[in-house]
């Protein structure tokens, strides 16, 4: 995530940040664990498609979200048909909820504006994302001075992709998502997202996967990712909840067809789905592809990115 902190007075600023979306480049299912979570091993990059937020504390007591979306011209509390409510159910909201009893504080208050470009139900995780931004604003915003090792239990307690997206980057993903461990990684990658209207239940999902015999072996894919070449990433490429999506969603199936006909060097479904993506030579052939991708299915979001770096932090 990228971060600027604005001083509103000597004990609090205003943050201001970018959220970035995530692809998994690589999802196997290893089995199931007792709480009823699946035993991951999933390789994920943050890619320059963003949600922005905008954090401005006060003694209130309250946390107030309002949720805009610039890319439709509208700005409104929430909006039924996109799925995103503005109470304790967003992450955003009940992460910050969790840092108050936390630290034991409950007259700190929050106005959050939310300008939401990631697609919801998508497996991009853009609301974990927009919680790990939560964690860090609240950290900042309220003066808590949070060690690296209290984010990341906080996060982890929030969901399970939430941890990963404190670091951001290329990093290696085990237990149910929240063991977080970054790899070396050549960023700037160029890809192309299409994510259609219609969206899966994760949940749903996971559940209909069968744990495979011979899982695909991450270290045989991390050694490909160390050598940092697109076309040799691309054909190494894994998603276990692939088949199982299609299985439940036809337009996941129209997704890979599309994309086979495009010069990307490889292709699949990110995280439970339904966004697909494909990895190209360059910039060049990804803008080419989306330009492709957009006029002939015109009931896709499609989005050029690119991947990113880990996280960094700049204050004004």
């Amino acid at each position: 995530m990228l971060v600027q902190t604005l001083p509103q007075t000597d004990r609090s600023c205003v943050v201001q940040i970018s959220a970035p979306a995530k692809i998994n480049l690589f999802l196997e299912i290893l089995g199931k664990r007792p709480d009823g979570f699946h035993e991951l091993a999933t390789v994920m990059t943050t890619v320059s498609l963003f949600d922005g937020l905008r954090f401005c504390p006060n003694d209130s007591g309250e946390i107030k979200l309002k949720v805009q979306f610039p890319d439709v011209g509208r700005s409104v509390g929430a909006i039924p048909e996109y799925g995103i409510p503005i109470d304790k159910r967003n992450l955003i909201v009940a992460s910050l909820i969790r840092l108050r009893e936390t630290f034991g504080q409950p007259a700190m208050g929050m106005e959050i504006v939310l300008d939401k470009r990631i697609p919801a139900a998508a497996g991009l995780g853009g609301a974990s994302s927009d919680a790990a931004a939560a964690i860090v604003a609240g950290d900042l915003a309220w003066g808590l001075k949070m060690t690296s090792e209290q984010r990341h239990l906080i996060a982890s307690a929030i969901g399970s992709d939430v941890p990963f997206f404190l670091y951001g980057g290329t990093a290696l993903c085990t237990g149910r998502g929240e063991q977080v461990m970054s790899v070396s990684a050549t960023a700037g990658m160029a890809m192309v997202i299409a994510k259609p209207v219609c969206g899966l239940s994760t949940p749903t999902v996971f559940e209909q996967c069968v744990v495979p015999g011979v899982p695909a072996d991450v270290d045989v894919f991390l050694d490909v990712v160390a050598r940092g070449r697109p076309e040799a990433i691309a054909q190494q490429l894994h998603n276990r909840l692939q088949p199982v999506a299609e299985s439940m969603e036809e337009e996941v199936k129209r997704l890979a067809k599309a994309f086979e006909q495009t010069e990307c060097l490889g292709h699949q479904m990110s995280g439970s789905g339904t966004s697909y993506f494909g990895v190209f030579a360059d910039s060049e052939a990804a803008g080419m592809a989306a330009d492709q991708l957009g006029k002939r299915n015109p009931d896709w979001d499609v989005f050029r990115v690119k991947s990113l770096g880990r996280n960094a932090v700049t204050a004004a």
